[in-house]
């Protein structure tokens, strides 16, 4: 199915109004960005009694993996929306833990990979390869699997659009002064699981 951009803009809003538990990965990336944010703040150039350079490397991995089970773990509460728990939920995402973390190293490496080389072949990923998570736990895969279906939903399925549409929302919000990157981090999270739970039947 295509993605229905209005229906993705909208609706997720909608269901927030009438379950609040859905918020619930949201609101733990928000508060692992504030207490990243604030860390980095206090300490300056130094994080955690380590180099900087070293502490950036590892928080980052660590980060990606989190923020990879998160969006996965949202994509299930979408998933589920009616019938879903949120112990259950987590109990599900856990399961996948491995292939979800596989996934955000992998995809992470590829798209800083490619933005070092150039900044476009990086973008490019990013869009290509953004329902990565999503995958694993909507269609039970391993994260090889993932991966390709994440590519297979952008490209095959013509949904390319539509995502560099959501993204740019998410990515120029961001630079509102102080509070855009959490608002980004709540789109973010908001709509790429939800575009993926809803509209990744074929």
């Amino acid at each position: 199915m295509k993605i229905d951009l209005g229906d993705v803009l909208v609706t997720p809003f909608k269901i927030l109004s009438e379950k609040w538990t859905i918020l619930v990965p949201i609101f733990i990336a928000l508060a692992i960005q504030l207490i990243l944010d604030v860390s980095m703040r206090l300490t300056g150039r130094r994080l955690w009694g380590i180099g900087f350079s070293t502490a950036t490397f590892f928080v980052s991995i660590i980060l990606e993996i989190i923020t990879y089970f998160l969006l996965a773990w949202q994509t299930t509460l979408f998933k589920e929306y009616g019938e879903e728990d949120l112990s259950e939920s987590f109990s599900k995402v856990s399961e996948k833990f491995i292939d979800v973390a596989i996934v955000a190293i992998v995809v992470g490496f590829l798209v800083g990979l490619g933005t070092l080389a150039y900044i476009i072949p990086g973008l490019i990923l990013a869009i290509m390869l953004v329902y990565s998570p999503s995958a694993v736990v909507v269609k039970n895969m391993g994260a090889s699997e993932a991966i390709k279906e994440s590519f297979d939903f952008v490209f095959k399925r013509g949904n390319l659009v539509q995502t560099i549409v959501l993204l740019i929302f998410v990515y120029v919000v961001a630079f509102i002064p102080v509070v855009g990157p959490y608002i980004s981090t709540f789109l973010m999270m908001l709509w790429i699981p939800y575009a993926y739970a809803k509209f990744s039947e074929e």
